[in-house]
């Protein structure tokens, strides 16, 4: 039987959506907020310019997105400031692991 990651993997890639597990293309962002555009959960990975670390640590923050919902790209403590966020995402729950600036989808 199909675990979760794999079922979701195999309909974005019958949907034409993502290639070998990656997800990044069914993020968005906006008003500081990372949008899950697609049809199935995703694992997003991210880092934020203008926090302090400056993604020194590479994408050091994970969560998972469900279809059509969102989650705050805001550093805490610094909601008013002025950021640029990079991230990367995989299909699935809990599937995208960050390698520095890189990710791996498994």
């Amino acid at each position: 039987m199909l675990n979760r990651a794999a079922a979701a993997l195999i309909a974005l890639l019958a949907s034409g959506t993502v290639v070998a597990g990656d997800a990044t293309q069914c993020v968005s962002l906006r008003d500081k907020q990372l949008y899950n555009n697609c049809d199935v959960t995703i694992s997003v990975l991210w880092c934020v310019i203008g926090d302090g670390n400056n993604c020194a640590r590479g994408l050091d923050n994970e969560s998972d997105i469900n279809p059509g919902q969102s989650i705050s790209a805001t550093p805490l403590g610094h909601p008013g400031a002025s950021i640029q966020v990079r991230y990367a995402a995989c299909a699935g729950s809990n599937t995208a692991v960050a390698v520095g600036m890189r990710h791996k989808c498994g």
